[in-house]
């Protein structure tokens, strides 16, 4: 199987790991009802506004994506530090490998012969995951009114799909397969398997090598 479709595989698992665990502890969060009311009206009333058969203003919308936001914030802030734990600290700890990547067979490693940190983690999943644009998001909410609001986290909603497509492209079509976040962070994925191949062949050809030199050395040595 082709690296960056692994690699796609790998991230599809561990997001869904990341979902699974952020809801539980999300039902610790004191707003979570409220923004699950909020937040069933919201698609509601976006699905009347798309269709024209709404009865809503946007200013309306905008009012009620404002209270959404603001009630899930919480709960956005649980997520965001579960995906920092989990592709930031785990990866770090299980020494470049999640659960998904090590069932795709697959592991981070530096793109140079530096030793990786958990700075080097925490880059790609604020980059990859767009950790830092949901926390200027989180902090818009409260810093700004609902108009304001709309219209920047409208941006961050282009940004945020923008960055993920580039980082899908970047994968998908780049000889190394590497990523906007793995260029930022100094890092790569490979494939364990094929990189055991390459081990293994090397190791091969460095024993012929030495089998030619021991043979040469050899007749040098008759002819003394």
């Amino acid at each position: 199987m082709d690296t960056s479709l692994k690699r796609i595989i790998a991230f599809i698992i561990d997001l869904c790991l990341v979902l699974v665990i952020a809801d539980v502890v999300c039902k610790l969060d004191p707003y979570r009802d409220k923004y699950a009311s909020l937040n069933k009206e919201l698609l509601e009333v976006t699905k009347e506004l798309n269709t024209g058969s709404s009865s809503y203003d946007l200013d309306y919308y905008k009012e009620l994506n404002y209270k959404t936001y603001r009630n899930g914030a919480v709960s956005s802030g649980i997520t965001i530090v579960t995906l920092v734990l989990y592709f930031g600290v785990l990866q770090y700890a299980l020494k470049g490998q999640t659960p998904g990547k090590k069932l795709m067979k697959l592991k981070v490693v530096s793109n140079s012969d530096k030793s990786l940190n958990i700075g080097n983690y925490l880059l790609r999943v604020l980059i990859l995951n767009n950790v830092w644009l949901m926390l200027i998001n989180i902090i818009c909410v409260f810093a700004f009114n609902s108009s304001v609001f709309y219209r920047v986290g409208s941006i961050i909603g282009l940004l945020s799909n923008t960055m993920y497509m580039v980082n899908l492209i970047m994968v998908m079509f780049r000889s190394d397969n590497r990523g906007l976040h793995d260029m930022l962070a100094n890092t790569k994925v490979i494939d364990l398997n094929s990189a055991a191949i390459v081990s293994t062949v090397t190791d091969v050809k460095k024993e012929s090598i030495k089998e030619k030199e021991q043979k040469i050395n050899k007749k040098k040595s008759v002819k003394k």
